[in-house]
């Protein structure tokens, strides 16, 4: 089944394991395994940058989310690679087995990750030291902002409450920022609300309702939030829907670019004022973050489908969120072109929290989730994980005056060429604008 001599990929499909059942119009795909190169010769494999020539003698895969091939290659498998050998610029390292390894230039050993187009590997290395920033994929949100003092600042989250929104709202609240989670669901809310003040009683804490998948609960929170007088430093955009079988919002919108994207577009726009007279008044920095993902990279092959948005002969779930990860970057880069046009004290970046589990994103796809919380946990990030990048860009000095770029494990990363097109950034704009004004 299995073979580490080729001097090329192998990947093999299994007949072993492949569910006859289908959700959301996709079916699973079987599980694959693929041998990659163990000789040092050959073309490799781009890792991050880096070509694998050597090491990675079985990785094993299982699809990521069923879908069908997209535009003609293999769909996104996610899988773990076991190690043994990596060039890296030069300088060959060793693994054990995975245990006590170190990331490719830095880590290596074990690796949760994807592989699409061109069979490019991407995600995180668990194994690993820390990156320029002091801190690595296994860094914590409550050890990234460490010493932090957050006492004065006060914080929107959407997504808070559930997976790494939850995570985000406490550690913030730990560091003295007054958040105020907003929520579609304010029973569920309540709850995680008690549980954090259980913690710690001095927790500033409120619960607005929002519907990102509602342009009118947008309206009506922004609304309701200016009218309450409270400032606002720092806007988290957190909340997302991930690979849904093909639904439409409340305004006839493609559920994720809707949710995902448009929902967070708006409630920015209607916020900024706000947030600039924060930063105008208290002399603090405002800093917006928004919460994408490595999903980003298998957005459709233009990046945003502009003229088929609601196109559901097309759709492809994984695709459609890949392009609302990618907006969420694009959004991000072009309001931090703005703000330096218009010399506003107030930063906005992206990043990408890692592979976690025990979120709900994948409430859609209950086999791939139960999976994923059975076997993959043990190669992903936790919720206090998840939530560090987010909390790093959100709150510590490193970041202050950084706008326009992406994160991942708590350290600056690089996004797909797409993401880096101003073009396309303000053609999204204007087209954002142009959905968000007729509703």
């Amino acid at each position: 089944m299995v073979t580490d001599s080729s001097p090329s990929t192998s990947v093999l499909s299994s007949s072993v394991w492949a569910p006859p059942s289908a959700w959301g119009g996709c079916r699973l795909r079987h599980l694959v395994v693929v041998a990659l190169p163990s000789t040092t010769t050959g073309s490799g494999i781009p890792v991050h940058g880096h070509m694998v020539t050597s090491a990675c003698r079985l990785v094993l895969w299982f699809p990521y989310v069923g879908l069908s091939p997209l535009h003609g290659s293999s769909s996104p498998f996610v899988g773990v690679v076991w190690c043994h050998h990596v060039v890296d610029d030069g300088r060959d390292a060793a693994a054990q087995g995975g245990r006590g390894g170190r990331a490719l230039s830095t880590k290596l050993g074990f690796k949760l990750g994807f592989v699409g187009e061109s069979n490019q590997i991407s995600e995180m290395w668990i194994f690993g030291r820390k990156g320029p920033s002091g801190f690595s994929a296994c860094s914590t949100a409550e050890e990234v902002t460490q010493g932090i003092d957050g006492t004065g600042l006060t914080a929107i989250v959407t997504g808070a409450s559930s997976g790494i929104g939850t995570e985000t709202t406490r550690v913030l609240a730990l560091r003295g920022v007054h958040v105020v989670m907003a929520v579609r669901n304010r029973d569920t809310s309540g709850k995680v609300k008690e549980a954090i003040l259980k913690e710690n009683p001095n927790a500033k804490l409120d619960v607005m309702e929002l519907d990102l998948g509602s342009m009118a609960s947008v309206r009506k929170f922004a609304s309701e939030y200016k009218s309450s007088g409270l400032p606002l430093n720092l806007l988290i955009n957190n909340a997302g829907v991930m690979a849904p079988p093909f639904m439409l919002t409340q305004d006839n919108l493609e559920l994720q670019f809707g949710t995902n994207h448009i929902g967070h577009f708006l409630l920015t726009n209607l916020l900024l004022e706000t947030m600039k007279s924060t930063a105008r008044e208290s002399q603090k920095e405002g800093r917006i973050v928004n919460v994408s993902s490595e999903g980003h990279r298998y957005a459709y092959r233009e990046g945003v489908r502009f003229d088929k948005i609601n196109d559901e002969s097309s759709f492809s779930p994984m695709s459609a969120y890949g392009q609302s990860k990618l907006a969420n970057i694009l959004h991000a880069n072009e309001l931090a072109k703005r703000f330096k046009e218009e010399g506003v004290e107030i930063t906005a970046n992206s990043l990408h929290p890692g592979a976690i589990p025990t979120t709900k994103l994948l409430r859609h796809h209950s086999i791939i989730d139960g999976l994923a919380n059975m076997v993959a946990k043990y190669f992903m990030k936790d919720c206090p994980q998840g939530a560090a990048t987010t909390c790093y860009v959100a709150l510590h000095p490193q970041v202050k005056g950084v706008s326009g770029e992406y994160f991942s494990d708590s350290n600056l990363a690089k996004p797909s060429a797409l993401a880096k097109d101003e073009e396309l950034a303000k053609k999204l704009w204007d087209f954002s604008v142009t959905l968000t004004d007729s509703k």
